[in-house]
């Protein structure tokens, strides 16, 4: 299913270069860019509103971040940043008055908007950005463009500024009215230095340096001197800060999983089906925060040089027009470019489709300003068809997708209200129309062993096994599933297929302490059995493996960075394997170290532990085992059978005296 999601995205991405790179012409790409930049302002927009408490969005804010539509904070700023150059390359080409006052408006917006998504990663690229832009520009307009854009950008920072305090006491009106005050003190700012520069043009110089006044004035007043204080504590500390080493830490797991495939890669979503392989320690992440890499990981040598084959045509693109009359526009669209391309290799932000489609229209226009054969034509008519027929395809594919999903959110929550019939009917939709996402045919497993313990049907079990396995052979690296198929495998009786599952569990996902715990759980069941069919070395063997996979799970443990937060470090001793080795020990008849863990089993467990510490205790010959037994007897008879079984399997010779 991710394969076949990430085939769809970049298609996706391959049609609207294509596009793009054919057809616009300079009307066209103007009207992209405008189309882009309004599309970024409703961005804003609806950040801004849900900040100050007028938009209900999810995940529009997330920890007081602005995050918008995009939910997550640093990729909005990336992409309100691209959007941002753009809006100030319209403002320095526009001819007529609502382009020379609207597009201040417009970037005003979007500046505060980035200020309040409190990305250090913004804060790093942007003012690289805007440098790349106004460097780019012809040499008699670089500081004339600068100093609207200075002017521009400082009254949206600081209007930014002083919302955020006014939505920190509560008070949207006054958050919304600062946001409007800057947007038309970036028109009026605007305005006065063209008039200023149209009646004397010597003076770029001086009013850029105006300009750069109100950007201190904006980091003077209280609220400005409030986040440059923490952004300096933050960037300042930005070596030692835990998601900086963590993005470390993504960076050697990726090139690990892709040296491990090199050639042709492991196929989309490549880094989430495997990372948790190569983890120390258990993180969560469903990307490995770096476009270069994830796509490495994916389509291995072959697909990254492709890559880098359109970034060598990129750059032979603005090469071209940068010598042109075209200049300004080509660095302005490579500017906007660079926003996004920077932030990708420090975040996952082109795994979206909003930014991958944001930065491969831009890719499309430079791509358009090229030489004379990639300026707009016509479509030939032989390719109208294919076209169409791709189009379809797509159009069918995702259509059938989004009903799939739509089934399994209804499932779902019938699952929730335990109401299987319906939830089963649900998801077997969900399954027919999307026969690819994996976690449809476990949920539909779990409507089948409901309904099956429930109606004593033994072809709904068989089913539901069915179903694991289908599962399993979409995601076959999926540690959760091969768990989720040892645990049933284990409740229908098969034993030895439910501990080879569980072993691949914590196989492929090796930082899962459940897993061990479940997995030495299973272990003992099949010691006991070996037990009582006579066969002791055997148990032994699955003794020694409890032991094994303790020490497996405290080196792991021990390994573990020391930059890395308590609540993502492994939490030893798991409390299910450590019941588990001391039941081991007493399998291996090594008693004394047998009582030590069983005496110290987490309160969860004290029931099933006291049987063995009355067995092991009768074993060292303590009166206080016999006196257990007694009590264990009186307290607990329905235990007997089960205390006399143990005492069988581990005692013989003392049951038969």
């Amino acid at each position: 299913r991710a394969a076949v999601g990430e085939t769809l995205k970049f298609w996706s991405y391959l049609a609207i270069f294509w596009l793009v790179a054919r057809q616009a012409d300079g009307r066209r790409r103007a009207l992209l860019m405008d189309a882009l930049v309004a599309a970024g302002v409703v961005v804003a927009a609806v950040g801004l509103g849900a900040l100050a408490g007028l938009v209900a969005f999810p995940g529009a804010v997330i920890y007081e971040r602005l995050a918008s539509t995009l939910q997550y904070p640093n990729t909005t700023a990336a992409y309100l940043s691209a959007v941002l150059v753009l809006a100030l390359f319209r403002r320095e080409a526009a001819g007529r008055a609502w382009g020379r006052h609207g597009y201040p408006v417009a970037a005003s917006l979007l500046t505060a908007a980035i200020v309040l998504t409190q990305s250090r990663g913004a804060w790093l690229v942007l003012p690289l950005v805007l440098g790349v832009f106004w460097l780019g520009q012809p040499a008699g307009r670089r500081a004339a463009c600068a100093a609207r854009g200075l002017a521009v950008l400082g009254s949206g920072g600081a209007a930014g500024l002083l919302a955020a305090r006014a939505v920190e006491r509560g008070l949207s009106t006054p958050a919304v009215a600062w946001v409007l005050a800057g947007c038309a003190a970036a028109v009026l700012l605007a305005a006065a230095i063209d008039r200023l520069l149209t009646a004397h043009p010597g003076l770029a110089l001086p009013a850029l340096a105006l300009a750069a006044a109100v950007s201190v004035v904006a980091v003077l007043t209280p609220a400005g001197r409030q986040v440059v204080a923490a952004t300096t504590a933050r960037l300042g500390g930005l070596p030692a800060a835990f998601n900086v080493l963590q993005r470390l830490v993504y960076a050697r797991d990726g090139i690990r999983i892709a040296l491990d495939r090199p050639l042709l890669g492991a196929g989309g979503g490549g880094w989430n089906a495997l990372y948790r392989m190569y983890q120390e320690y258990p993180y969560d992440s469903a990307h490995a925060h770096n476009f270069l890499l994830e796509h490495f990981i994916d389509t291995g040598a072959v697909g990254l040089l492709a890559l880098l084959v359109c970034f060598g045509g990129l750059l032979g693109a603005v090469w071209r027009a940068a010598r042109g009359p075209a200049r300004a526009e080509a660095i302005a669209l490579t500017a906007a470019l660079l926003a996004v391309g920077l932030h990708s290799l420090i975040d996952f932000g082109m795994a979206l489709p909003a930014v991958g489609l944001l930065a491969f229209a831009l890719f499309g226009a430079v791509r358009s300003l090229g030489s004379p054969r990639h300026r707009a034509r016509s479509i030939p008519g032989w390719a109208s068809g294919p076209a169409l027929g791709l189009a379809l395809v797509i159009l069918v594919v995702s259509g059938m997708l989004w009903a799939g999903h739509r089934s399994a959110q209804a499932a779902i929550d019938f699952l929730r209200k335990e109401r299987y019939q319906e939830a089963r009917v649900a998801f077997e939709r969900a399954r027919s129309a999307d026969p690819l996402t994996a976690s449809f045919a476990v949920d539909l497993a779990t409507c089948y062993e409901q309904l099956g313990y429930l109606r004593r049907d033994a072809a709904l079990l068989e089913q539901a096994g069915e179903q694991l396995q289908a599962a399993l052979r979409l995601e076959p690296y999926n540690g959760v599933y091969h768990h989720e198929y040892g645990l049933f495998a284990l409740r229908r009786g098969k034993l030895a297929e439910g501990l080879a599952h569980l072993e691949r569990s914590t196989e492929l996902y090796p930082n899962a302490a459940v897993f061990y715990g479940n997995l030495a759980q299973a272990r003992i069941l099949a010691g006991l059995r070996e037990l009582g069919l006579g066969n002791r070395a055997a148990a032994e063997v699955h003794a020694a493996r409890i032991l094994e996979l303790e020490r497996e799970l405290a080196d792991r443990a021990a390994g573990v960075p020391a930059f890395v937060p308590e609540h993502w470090r492994l939490q030893v001793p798991d409390p299910a394997l450590y019941l588990s080795a001391g039941q081991a020990y007493a399998i291996r008849g090594e008693f004394e170290e047998a009582l030590d863990r069983l005496l110290a089993v987490h309160p969860a467990y004290s029931g099933e532990a006291a049987l063995w510490v009355a067995v092991a205790l009768e074993a060292l010959g303590e009166p206080a085992g016999a006196e257990l037994l007694v009590l264990l007897r009186m307290e607990a008879p329905e235990l007997a059978e089960e205390l006399m079984q143990l005492r069988t399997l581990l005692l013989p010779e003392k049951v038969e005296r």
